[in-house]
């Protein structure tokens, strides 16, 4: 069941370092329920995306090793490929299905790891309102029998801006398990799960900032 082996190496551990130094100085980071992560097996983890620093910010946030989902154009050349892959990052072809995409996902969830995936699969700047969920995320849960836990991300990367990390608690479908859906039909399940949730807490946190 639990797969012992531990996702770390030296760049991701000299990486980290850095990013926690630089972290502190730059911005007032604060995570909240961060128990609501499990201690271990497999989990997909869906936070809203204000940022491409949001990854480096949960990564080193968290007590697990994420593997993050990411679009294809940033490994650009052999060394950035190399370094991201150290760095757990799963590239992915946008806008089309990616087999091989798909493929390393289940692979992470199946040895009990943490998949990270944004399910609006785009940045939104100003964080204001959510956009429409990609299907990815549900299907990929639903193939490995895993939760998913919502992540709401609210604030500005700014200098000692103030940025809250709002873990939920875990969504498990199991009332879904037993048949298959179309593609419409997983964005309107996350829509109504997944998102839901995330602009709850999104909306919780801005009313405890005003």
């Amino acid at each position: 069941m639990r797969n012992k082996k531990v996702d770390k190496n030296m760049l991701f551990v000299i990486l980290y370092g850095i990013a926690k130094i630089l972290e502190t100085i730059l911005f007032n980071i604060k995570i909240e329920n961060p128990s609501n992560l499990p201690k271990e097996g497999r989990v997909i983890l869906c936070p809203n995306h204000t940022s491409n620093i949001d990854p480096v910010v949960l990564m080193i946030n968290t007590k697990r090793t994420i593997h993050f989902l990411a679009k294809e154009e940033l490994f650009k050349g052999k060394f950035l490929t190399w370094v991201f892959t150290q760095l757990f990052v799963i590239p992915v072809k946008r806008n089309e299905n990616d087999a091989s995409a798909v493929k390393k996902c289940l692979k992470v969830l199946r040895g009990e790891r943490v998949l990270g995936i944004f399910p609006e699969g785009t940045t939104i700047k100003n964080g204001k309102e959510l956009i429409a969920p990609k299907a990815g995320a549900l299907m990929l849960a639903l193939q490995t029998k895993s939760p998913i836990v919502p992540i709401a991300i609210y604030g500005k990367y700014k200098f000692r801006g103030k940025i809250t990390i709002r873990l939920g608690q875990p969504i498990y479908f199991d009332a879904y398990y037993s048949q298959k859906y179309k593609t419409n039909e997983l964005i309107e399940i996350t829509q109504n799960t997944v998102m839901q949730k995330i602009q709850m807490m999104l909306e919780d946190i801005k009313g405890a900032n005003h």
